[in-house]
């Protein structure tokens, strides 16, 4: 994590005026940075914040490096502070009006705001988010990258006719998709990147194994990969460079986590606190009972919910919600960062454990609630009705915690209850005389279905099975298995010296081994 990243992470639960005070400088520091120089991240923190650090250590900042981090922090700040039209105080233009002054592309855009463009992160209402661009720090970038500015808007684009010759001077080559366009483009005159993004957008003008992934192939490397395949196997068996194979991978993640449907939540002022709290970092102990017994006799002998834990749990579930939606809408649509995309996938899984611990608080509830609906003991139940029932109620009862605004107050056991009853309507005629439906029936693991990203985050199945003790004990912290909360890549190097590359070792080892015991 780079100086700044850090430093907008320390801001980001700073009061919205705090945070507006901190955009406007940084504003008003962008036009003084000079590309060449170099600057003292102390210096820098007191310009930005208006306190100085307590740091000893005074990094420098090369001013070109600078400019593209303080693009990057700026539109942090912004999403920070939930920055909104009427904040804009500043003459800005839009995208395409940007577009239309350098003629330039989407694509080109993004580079430069890595190169420095400074952006602001404006929301439009919902979940809409646009970039607006000062206008004075576009005639600054201007200025700055004049020969960059004039090389681009002098570009001139592919026409069909030049791409249908550049698919026919790839058909039938082979070799590294890299390597074709380099002599393409010898052959044509035009640019490298030109004949690659020709390519790129139709695959089939190359042959197998020439660097170009098909979305089909995409898809298949992300599995391979979540399935614990290192990405320097999934470059060599797909032909690309590992760089392509990494790139493509954290895409997917990204693209996997845009799907999430996280509207703003309010979550906790006091992330720092809430987060840090033992019940919400230690004591995530709840787990699948797979016996129907030993679930009812459970639930009957279960304490009532403690309504300040219970309070507790679901607003730590807000806050990470919120910061997870910080995460997602801030990465960088063509290079996501492995380090954010694990934060941000490591988050839900923490909201996922939070969400378990919530229902199974409830299991006392959710039983008396089965058993009103259906009319009588849940064990007198045939062994299929006892597990319909028991899967179906839990997925109701979770349901509803997603309807429970934490922020409003109020308990959450009347809209538990009512869900249920709602989702057994059909199942309450009472059990046929003489069906002594005692027998043990076998439950559905209700924990691995209440998220819509568990599908693709949670721990393999089964890890407590896994004979590779090592595997084990690090996927037990790496997915939170054993009450503590589930750690990101960073925390398990630092706290266990445990490698990414061994986590993906022990992740491959317990899919495998699922593999193995399925086919037996």
């Amino acid at each position: 994590m780079s100086d700044l990243e850090r430093l907008a992470e320390e801001l980001r639960f700073a009061p919205k005026p705090a945070l507006l005070r901190q955009i406007d400088r940084v504003l008003d520091l962008v036009p003084s940075i000079d590309p060449d120089s170099t600057y003292g991240l102390n210096w820098l923190v007191k310009r930005i914040t208006g306190y100085a650090p307590d740091a000893e250590d005074d990094s420098l900042l090369v001013g070109a490096a600078l400019l593209g981090d303080l693009s990057a922090l700026l539109e942090h700040l912004c999403s920070h502070a939930g920055f909104g039209p009427h904040d804009v105080a500043i003459e800005t233009i839009g995208v395409a009006e940007l577009e239309s002054r350098w003629d330039v592309s989407r694509r080109t855009l993004e580079r430069y705001r890595r190169r420095g463009l400074i952006a602001l992160r404006v929301q439009e209402g919902g979940s809409r988010v646009s970039l607006r661009f000062p206008l004075n720090l576009v005639e600054v970038f201007e200025s700055r990258e004049s020969t960059l500015v004039r090389a681009a808007s002098s570009f001139r684009r592919l026409s069909e006719d030049e791409r249908r010759h550049i698919h026919e001077l790839a058909s039938g080559r082979t070799g590294s998709c890299a390597a074709i366009a380099q002599q393409i483009a010898t052959e044509t005159g035009r640019s490298v990147g030109a004949v690659l993004s020709a390519l790129e957008a139709s695959p089939g003008a190359l042959a197998p194994h020439s660097g170009v992934l098909s979305a089909p192939a995409k898809r298949r490397m992300f599995k391979a990969w979540r399935d614990g395949a290192p990405a320097p196997d999934l470059a060599r068996d797909t032909g690309v460079s590992v760089d392509t194979a990494r790139r493509t991978i954290n895409l997917q993640r990204a693209a996997m986590l845009r799907r999430v449907p996280l509207v703003p939540e309010a979550g906790s002022t006091d992330l720092g606190a809430i987060l840090e709290h033992p019940l919400v970092t230690e004591s995530l102990d709840a787990h699948h009972e797979p016996s129907a017994r030993a679930w009812v006799d459970s639930a009957r002998a279960s304490a009532p919910p403690d309504p300040d834990v219970e309070r507790l749990w679901a607003d730590a579930r807000a806050t990470l919600l919120a910061r997870v939606r910080v995460i997602v809408e801030a990465l960088d649509p063509y290079a996501p960062s492995a380090l954010a995309l694990d934060d941000a996938e490591t988050g839900l899984r923490w909201a996922t454990r939070l969400r378990i611990q919530l229902l199974d608080q409830q299991r006392g509830l959710v039983l008396r609630a089965i058993e009103e609906r259906l009319g009588g003991p849940l064990m007198a139940r045939a062994a299929s009705e006892i597990a319909r029932a028991h899967l179906r109620a839990h997925l109701a009862a979770s349901r509803a915690l997603d309807r429970h605004d934490p922020s409003k107050g109020g308990r959450v056991a009347a809209p538990i209850a009512l869900a249920i009853s709602r989702s057994l309507a059909g199942d309450h005629a009472p059990a046929p005389a003489g069906r002594a439906a005692l027998a043990d029936a076998p439950l559905d693991d209700w924990t691995r279905r209440l998220d819509r990203w568990q599908s693709w985050l949670d721990a393999p199945p089964d890890v407590a099975g896994l004979g590779d003790e090592r595997a084990r004990a690090v996927l037990v912290l790496r997915f939170g298995l054993a009450g503590a909360k589930p750690l990101t890549l960073a925390e398990m190097s630092s706290a266990h010296s445990v490698s990414a590359q061994e986590v993906r070792r022990c992740v491959r080892a317990a899919s495998l081994a699922t593999g193995r015991r399925a086919s037996e």
